[in-house]
């Protein structure tokens, strides 16, 4: 048996372990509403449950030495066998998974459009894509078996591993699925066909596979064609289809389903009832057809627009054109109307359906229909407006996020007139108050108060608003100066003004919003540090998770130099306590591993974050960018193996080398989320969005090649000091940078990275990664000392 029958099939199983996460990830997503922060959740769970099945495959003992050839045929066949058990049980896995995945918000009760909290999140991802990823992580390490075929003698300090040769060929695989799937499949909205296609691709490597069996080879070709016509047959005869629409129809139950797609940017939904047209964007609501919610539309359009003396141009940022055109366009000073979506096919959808229900607002020649992003319009040499309406009423995930920050308010205030305002959609402030919403309510006012002169708040029991302005007319606004300005446009004859839009003029409203905001925490909120998320994450848990609530604004609560002291502690007193169970305790090694893997982690979650934030894409690129990172990782590790094979001849040289792998870590990992807050945006103002795209990618793969290369310098590290060290130094090893990863998903992902910011990420991994290096020199110091004569 040698290397050459998983060639091909470890490629495979590379772009299936890709597919099979992203089309997981992607659905979660849905159901999860969008929120990045789930990210660093799931890929923990991924993570974690991959390297237990990879774990429990070692345990099978095939790839041991041997040294007679009936024994490695022995071995050999054994190996080839139990890879492909475990092939199809992951095949098998696949369909029940996806379908699952559907079924997390009806079993546990929740109502399509309710954000469930993170703990909810985190235990139903695991649950679902445990058993995936259990027999994928297992399908690596029984691939090393199959082409692993060395006896006593050629197992010599130098010889290149067989998983070295496996992991290259899986990461061609993954880069591939990442094209793949960023290309083209993101936008299938049926994940059962993309799993028929990965079964038949793994029932290929089975006929393949099953060439070099001696015994059992009829019935593993039987099997492989068998899955081949099953997976073919399902799509074929629609199965896959039935299968899409009944699980769509019990997540999306009592509802009306008019239209289901996929796109780059985003999940769509519209439901109907009774002719009323509901759109929802990543399973969360967003605007009505035709008839619009006048409680909410009447107060955030005539308001705004009543203050300002002449409106003429106006910006309509996203939450759907259904009701806001139509009360724009009654003032008679209205020029020209700019409505933004960043999603095409979310513009296309409206217009076809609001040409169906006779509705011409989005065909008046005054308004202008615009796929883009509001940062890059905004940033354009274009006339300024008299009034800008920013529709996301929710923090609840990166990209409205961006529409609370300090930066976007003074992107606004640069791009209004002189009486112009600023609308600011907010979640609802009465009825619903809690200590997450309260610090929300401060930061964002006092974000508001450093960029304009002005701020009025109108608090809903739906939703909330606030206006921004230079001019200090919105401060003075009163019901009868409303309505006789209502009444000057011909909008307003005998009719009494409705109690929804009265009511939000009550001079009691903004005195109580700033004494309730008062309480809260008045921290800035800004781009690279989305505390908006993370606040917008703790109000929902708050009324659907009380213990993940709790936590979180505990963690809110800490200094931000207590929250990093207890985040590095997290991490080393365990590592410190695993590396008692290492071939030589003295060496320390197991903490640097550790930290290794908590900073991959927090560095690519914060490129993949820094993506959304500046380019706003993140949904549909999030296979590549993934992708990309773990080819990165696969670089560094061949990297420093070729540095191991050359200066392999002393014993103290991988010692050496995992210092000065440290080393490179700390200085990389700081000074990129140091300074990437500080050039992105400057490069993001000047450079075209599909440039600023494509120098994501060199930046995400050297940020995986620097933190891959100190895995194959630490399993040497061990390789040196102990001859078992295969089973007690390499396992060890991989659960320690498996423990690190896990906690950078969740403790980087959830708490270091929205309160803490890209450049305190970076700082703590600087801090933390100092610590290991002075370590690493003390252990050296010491045993290099005891090794003298």
């Amino acid at each position: 048996m040698n290397a050459l029958p998983m060639t091909w099939a470890a490629a495979v199983m590379g772009f299936s372990g890709l597919m099979a996460q992203q089309l997981l990830l992607r659905e979660l997503l849905i159901v999860f509403a969008g929120n990045e922060l789930t990210i660093g959740v799931i890929l923990a769970g991924w993570l974690a449950t991959e390297a237990t099945g990879s774990i429990w495959a070692r345990r099978s003992r095939v790839a041991g030495s041997a040294d007679a050839e009936g024994v490695h045929d022995r071995i050999g066949t054994a190996a080839v066998t139990r890879y492909l058990r475990v092939t199809l049980l992951f095949c098998a896995s696949l369909f029940p998974a996806a379908y699952a995945v559907r079924l997390i918000k009806p079993l546990l009760g929740i109502s399509v459009g309710t954000v469930a909290g993170l703990g909810t999140a985190a235990a139903a991802s695991l649950v679902i894509m445990a058993p995936v990823s259990l027999t994928h992580g297992a399908m690596f390490t029984l691939g090393c078996a199959v082409s692993s075929r060395r006896t006593p003698a050629d197992t010599t300090v130098g010889q290149q591993p067989p998983a070295a040769h496996i992991y290259i060929l899986e990461t061609s695989g993954t880069l591939l699925a990442g094209l793949l799937w960023t290309a083209a499949l993101i936008r299938l909205s049926d994940p059962f066909q993309v799993t028929a296609g990965v079964v038949v691709l793994n029932a290929v490597v089975v006929l393949h596979l099953s060439r070099r069996l001696v015994a059992g080879r009829t019935l593993w070709r039987s099997v492989g064609w068998a899955l081949i016509a099953a997976a073919v047959l399902t799509v074929a005869t629609g199965a896959t289809g039935i299968l899409h629409r009944r699980s769509l129809d019990t997540l999306w139950r009592h509802q009306s389903i008019l239209h289901y797609e996929n796109t780059m940017h985003g999940n769509i939904v519209i439901t109907e009832n009774l002719g009323q047209h509901t759109f929802f964007t990543d399973g969360t609501p967003a605007f009505l057809v035709p008839v619009p919610d006048t409680s909410l539309v009447e107060p955030l359009v005539h308001i705004p627009m009543a203050v300002h003396p002449h409106p003429q141009r106006v910006l309509l940022i996203g939450g759907g054109a259904g009701g806001f055109l139509d009360a724009i366009l009654k003032h008679p000073s209205v020029t020209e109307i700019d409505y933004l979506e960043l999603d095409s096919r979310l513009l296309r959808l409206q217009h076809d359906l609001a040409a169906a229900v006779e509705e011409r607002a989005m065909d008046d020649p005054r308004v202008g229909l615009h796929a883009a992003d509001t940062r890059v319009w905004l940033q354009s040499q274009r006339p300024r407006y008299d009034i800008i309406f920013s529709r996301d009423h929710d923090p609840d995930n990166l990209r409205s996020s961006r529409s609370f920050s300090k930066e976007f308010f003074r992107l606004a205030a640069d791009s209004l007139t002189e009486h112009g305002a600023l609308v600011l959609g907010f979640p609802a402030l009465v009825g619903h108050l809690n200590e997450p919403l309260q610090n929300l309510a401060a930061g964002v006012h006092h974000s508001l108060e450093q960029v304009f002169p002005s701020v009025r708040a109108f608090p809903g029991d739906a939703h909330s608003f606030l206006v921004a302005s230079s001019d200090p007319a919105i401060a003075d606004l009163d019901l009868e100066d409303f309505t006789e300005r209502l009444r000057d446009r011909g909008l307003l004859d005998a009719v009494a003004l409705p109690w929804h839009v009265e009511q939000r003029l009550h001079p009691r409203w903004h005195p109580w919003f700033e004494q309730f905001a008062a309480g809260g925490s008045r921290r800035v909120i800004r781009d690279f540090q989305p505390r908006a998320l993370f606040l917008s994450v703790a109000h929902w848990s708050s009324l659907n998770a009380p213990a993940t609530a709790r936590v979180l604004n505990l963690a809110y609560a800490l200094n931000p130099v207590l929250l990093m002291a207890a985040v590095m502690g997290a991490l080393l007193i365990p590592a410190a306590a695993l590396n008692r169970f290492s071939p030589d305790r003295r060496m320390r090694v197991i903490p640097a591993v550790v930290a290794t893997g908590f900073t991959a982690m927090v560095v690519n979650l914060s490129l993949i974050f820094s993506f959304q934030i500046l380019v706003g894409h993140l949904f549909g690129w999030l296979g590549l960018l993934t992708a990309a990172f773990i080819a990165g990782l696969g670089v560094g590790a061949l990297r420093s193996s070729y540095l191991l094979r050359k200066g392999g001849g002393t014993s103290s040289y991988p010692l050496r080398l995992l210092i000065r792998t440290d080393v490179v870590i700390l200085l990389f990992g700081t000074l990129l989320l140091v300074l990437l807050p500080i050039a992105a945006p400057r490069i993001a103002s000047w450079v075209p969005p599909a440039l600023l795209r494509v120098l994501f990618f060199p930046v995400i793969l050297a940020s995986g090649a620097v933190c891959g290369a100190q895995f194959p310098v630490a399993c040497s590290v061990f390789a040196r000091a102990d001859d078992d060290s295969d089973r007690a130094g390499g396992g060890l090893v991989y659960g320690a940078d498996l423990l690190g990863g896990c906690a950078g998903g969740i403790l980087g992902g959830i708490v270091v990275l929205p309160l803490l910011g890209l450049a305190g990420a970076g700082l703590t991994i600087g801090v933390l990664k100092a610590i290991t290096v002075v370590v690493l020199i003390h252990a050296t110091r010491i045993i290099t000392q005891e090794a003298r004569p």
